[in-house]
Protein backbone atom coordinates (compact mmCIF):
# COMPACT_ATOMS: atom_id res chain seq x y z
CA UNK A 1 0.00 0.00 0.00
CA UNK A 2 2.81 2.00 1.01
CA UNK A 3 4.52 2.13 -2.67
CA UNK A 4 0.93 2.78 -4.57
CA UNK A 5 0.61 5.60 -2.52
CA UNK A 6 3.91 6.98 -3.13
CA UNK A 7 3.45 6.30 -6.85
CA UNK A 8 -0.11 8.20 -6.74
CA UNK A 9 1.46 11.11 -5.09
CA UNK A 10 4.41 11.29 -7.80
CA UNK A 11 2.07 11.46 -10.44
CA UNK A 12 -0.53 14.05 -9.02
CA UNK A 13 2.60 15.94 -8.84
CA UNK A 14 3.54 15.76 -12.38
CA UNK A 15 0.56 15.41 -14.30
CA UNK A 16 -0.88 11.97 -15.26
CA UNK A 17 1.10 9.94 -17.59
CA UNK A 18 -0.78 7.26 -19.76
CA UNK A 19 0.88 3.99 -20.61
CA UNK A 20 -0.85 2.31 -23.52
CA UNK A 21 -0.42 -0.81 -24.91
CA UNK A 22 -0.04 -0.54 -28.65
CA UNK A 23 1.20 -3.79 -29.61
CA UNK A 24 -1.76 -3.62 -31.97
CA UNK A 25 0.23 -1.08 -34.42
CA UNK A 26 2.50 -2.99 -36.70
CA UNK A 27 3.96 -2.37 -40.29
CA UNK A 28 1.01 -2.69 -43.09
CA UNK A 29 -1.17 -3.79 -40.98
CA UNK A 30 -5.07 -1.79 -39.75
CA UNK A 31 -7.27 -3.28 -37.88
CA UNK A 32 -10.50 -2.42 -35.68
CA UNK A 33 -8.91 -2.39 -32.45
CA UNK A 34 -5.98 -0.09 -33.82
CA UNK A 35 -8.91 2.75 -35.32
CA UNK A 36 -10.32 2.77 -31.46
CA UNK A 37 -7.22 2.82 -29.83
CA UNK A 38 -6.15 6.01 -31.95
CA UNK A 39 -9.28 7.74 -31.21
CA UNK A 40 -8.96 7.23 -27.88
CA UNK A 41 -5.41 8.45 -27.83
CA UNK A 42 -6.37 11.18 -29.56
CA UNK A 43 -9.09 12.01 -27.28
CA UNK A 44 -7.14 11.13 -24.35
CA UNK A 45 -3.75 13.36 -25.67
CA UNK A 46 -6.91 16.60 -26.10
CA UNK A 47 -7.97 15.84 -22.57
CA UNK A 48 -7.11 17.78 -19.54
CA UNK A 49 -6.67 15.02 -17.20
CA UNK A 50 -3.68 13.73 -19.25
CA UNK A 51 -0.54 15.37 -19.86
CA UNK A 52 1.42 12.40 -21.57
CA UNK A 53 0.22 9.34 -23.83
CA UNK A 54 3.24 7.31 -24.22
CA UNK A 55 2.28 4.44 -26.77
CA UNK A 56 4.34 1.75 -26.26
CA UNK A 57 4.83 -0.98 -29.26
CA UNK A 58 7.29 -3.04 -30.79
CA UNK A 59 7.36 -0.93 -34.37
CA UNK A 60 7.07 2.54 -33.47
CA UNK A 61 7.31 3.81 -36.61
CA UNK A 62 3.88 2.47 -37.74
CA UNK A 63 2.37 4.40 -35.06
CA UNK A 64 -0.73 6.72 -37.16
CA UNK A 65 0.21 9.99 -38.22
CA UNK A 66 -2.86 11.26 -36.89
CA UNK A 67 -0.92 10.53 -33.05
CA UNK A 68 2.80 11.13 -34.47
CA UNK A 69 1.69 14.99 -34.86
CA UNK A 70 0.48 15.48 -30.92
CA UNK A 71 3.12 16.80 -29.09
CA UNK A 72 1.93 15.19 -25.71
CA UNK A 73 2.18 11.19 -26.85
CA UNK A 74 5.36 9.68 -27.68
CA UNK A 75 6.32 6.14 -28.97
CA UNK A 76 7.92 3.68 -26.81
CA UNK A 77 10.32 0.66 -28.47
CA UNK A 78 9.38 -2.23 -26.74
CA UNK A 79 11.98 -5.65 -27.40
CA UNK A 80 10.34 -7.91 -29.90
CA UNK A 81 10.26 -10.80 -27.62
CA UNK A 82 7.07 -11.47 -25.91
CA UNK A 83 8.19 -12.18 -22.86
CA UNK A 84 10.64 -9.36 -22.77
CA UNK A 85 8.28 -6.64 -24.01
CA UNK A 86 5.97 -8.27 -21.10
CA UNK A 87 8.52 -7.60 -18.75
CA UNK A 88 8.91 -3.59 -20.00
CA UNK A 89 5.33 -3.30 -19.81
CA UNK A 90 5.13 -4.85 -16.18
CA UNK A 91 8.65 -2.56 -15.32
CA UNK A 92 6.58 0.36 -17.19
CA UNK A 93 3.36 0.94 -14.87
CA UNK A 94 5.37 0.50 -11.72
CA UNK A 95 7.83 3.51 -12.62
CA UNK A 96 5.85 6.62 -14.05
CA UNK A 97 3.10 5.85 -15.39
CA UNK A 98 -0.70 7.47 -13.69
CA UNK A 99 -2.84 4.55 -15.53
CA UNK A 100 -2.04 1.69 -17.77
CA UNK A 101 -4.40 1.26 -20.27
CA UNK A 102 -5.40 -2.14 -22.50
CA UNK A 103 -7.45 -2.62 -25.94
CA UNK A 104 -7.15 -5.97 -24.98
CA UNK A 105 -8.74 -8.52 -22.34
CA UNK A 106 -5.38 -8.66 -20.84
CA UNK A 107 -3.02 -6.76 -18.43
CA UNK A 108 1.02 -7.40 -18.35
CA UNK A 109 1.99 -10.84 -17.57
CA UNK A 110 4.69 -9.96 -14.49
CA UNK A 111 2.00 -7.97 -13.30
CA UNK A 112 0.71 -4.19 -13.57
CA UNK A 113 2.18 -1.44 -10.70
CA UNK A 114 -0.49 1.56 -11.06
CA UNK A 115 -4.35 1.46 -11.67
CA UNK A 116 -5.93 -0.11 -14.84
CA UNK A 117 -8.09 -0.38 -17.79
CA UNK A 118 -8.49 -3.36 -19.97
CA UNK A 119 -11.03 -3.05 -23.13
CA UNK A 120 -12.85 -6.25 -23.96
CA UNK A 121 -14.37 -6.30 -27.36
CA UNK A 122 -15.75 -10.05 -27.62
CA UNK A 123 -14.47 -13.09 -26.27
CA UNK A 124 -15.02 -14.58 -29.87
CA UNK A 125 -11.52 -16.36 -30.18
CA UNK A 126 -12.31 -17.99 -26.70
CA UNK A 127 -15.75 -19.35 -27.45
CA UNK A 128 -15.57 -20.32 -31.29
CA UNK A 129 -15.63 -24.05 -31.70
CA UNK A 130 -12.55 -23.40 -34.18
CA UNK A 131 -10.71 -22.23 -31.33
CA UNK A 132 -11.45 -24.10 -28.41
CA UNK A 133 -8.86 -26.57 -27.85
CA UNK A 134 -5.96 -24.39 -29.09
CA UNK A 135 -3.37 -24.28 -26.07
CA UNK A 136 -2.97 -20.14 -26.57
CA UNK A 137 -7.25 -20.12 -26.03
CA UNK A 138 -6.19 -21.86 -22.49
CA UNK A 139 -3.45 -18.99 -21.87
CA UNK A 140 -5.64 -16.28 -22.92
CA UNK A 141 -8.41 -17.38 -20.87
CA UNK A 142 -6.03 -17.38 -17.92
CA UNK A 143 -4.85 -13.99 -18.58
CA UNK A 144 -8.68 -12.77 -18.82
CA UNK A 145 -9.61 -13.72 -15.73
CA UNK A 146 -6.60 -12.42 -14.29
CA UNK A 147 -7.21 -9.23 -15.62
CA UNK A 148 -10.82 -9.19 -14.38
CA UNK A 149 -10.07 -9.81 -10.85
CA UNK A 150 -7.02 -7.21 -11.62
CA UNK A 151 -8.14 -4.19 -13.18
CA UNK A 152 -9.58 -1.12 -12.02
CA UNK A 153 -12.03 -0.73 -14.49
CA UNK A 154 -13.21 -3.54 -17.55
CA UNK A 155 -14.31 -1.31 -20.79
CA UNK A 156 -16.79 -3.41 -22.63
CA UNK A 157 -17.71 -1.68 -26.03
CA UNK A 158 -21.10 -3.99 -26.32
CA UNK A 159 -23.70 -5.38 -23.84
CA UNK A 160 -23.64 -8.04 -25.36
CA UNK A 161 -19.74 -8.10 -24.81
CA UNK A 162 -20.20 -8.10 -21.10
CA UNK A 163 -23.28 -11.28 -21.50
CA UNK A 164 -20.78 -13.12 -23.63
CA UNK A 165 -17.95 -12.86 -21.18
CA UNK A 166 -19.79 -13.15 -17.96
CA UNK A 167 -21.03 -16.39 -19.23
CA UNK A 168 -17.63 -17.59 -20.18
CA UNK A 169 -15.60 -16.31 -17.26
CA UNK A 170 -18.40 -16.18 -14.69
CA UNK A 171 -17.28 -12.89 -14.23
CA UNK A 172 -17.00 -9.54 -15.64
CA UNK A 173 -14.65 -7.90 -13.61
CA UNK A 174 -14.91 -5.63 -9.99
CA UNK A 175 -15.79 -2.52 -12.52
CA UNK A 176 -17.67 -3.11 -15.49
CA UNK A 177 -18.93 -0.23 -17.67
CA UNK A 178 -20.15 -0.68 -21.33
CA UNK A 179 -18.86 2.42 -23.62
CA UNK A 180 -19.67 2.01 -26.92
CA UNK A 181 -16.58 2.84 -29.73
CA UNK A 182 -18.27 5.94 -30.99
CA UNK A 183 -20.84 6.40 -32.78
CA UNK A 184 -20.56 8.01 -36.28
CA UNK A 185 -23.32 10.13 -38.81
CA UNK A 186 -24.17 6.92 -40.46
CA UNK A 187 -25.56 5.54 -37.09
CA UNK A 188 -29.12 6.52 -35.50
CA UNK A 189 -31.56 4.98 -33.25
CA UNK A 190 -34.39 6.06 -35.38
CA UNK A 191 -35.75 4.18 -38.29
CA UNK A 192 -34.43 5.34 -42.06
CA UNK A 193 -36.87 5.84 -44.69
CA UNK A 194 -35.20 3.88 -47.25
CA UNK A 195 -34.79 1.19 -44.75
CA UNK A 196 -36.99 -1.46 -46.54
CA UNK A 197 -35.84 -0.62 -49.77
CA UNK A 198 -32.36 -1.28 -48.34
CA UNK A 199 -33.31 -4.86 -46.88
CA UNK A 200 -34.45 -5.99 -50.08
CA UNK A 201 -31.72 -5.07 -52.36
CA UNK A 202 -29.24 -6.78 -49.91
CA UNK A 203 -31.72 -9.78 -49.46
CA UNK A 204 -31.81 -9.41 -45.21
CA UNK A 205 -34.56 -9.75 -43.10
CA UNK A 206 -36.20 -6.70 -41.03
CA UNK A 207 -34.07 -6.20 -38.01
CA UNK A 208 -30.32 -6.35 -39.57
CA UNK A 209 -30.36 -3.26 -39.21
Amino acid sequence: MVERSQHEQTNAASGLTILVDAREYTPGRRTGIGRVLEGLADALAGSSHSSRIVLASQFPDAMPARLANKKNVSPLRLPRSFLRSEKTLSDLSGRDAGVYLSPYPKLPLFGCFCPAVHVIHDVLDLTHPAYRNRLKTYFDTFRLKRALKRADLTWYVSSWSLEETMKYAGYAGKNPKVRHNGIGEGFTPEKDKNEEEILAKHRVQPGYI
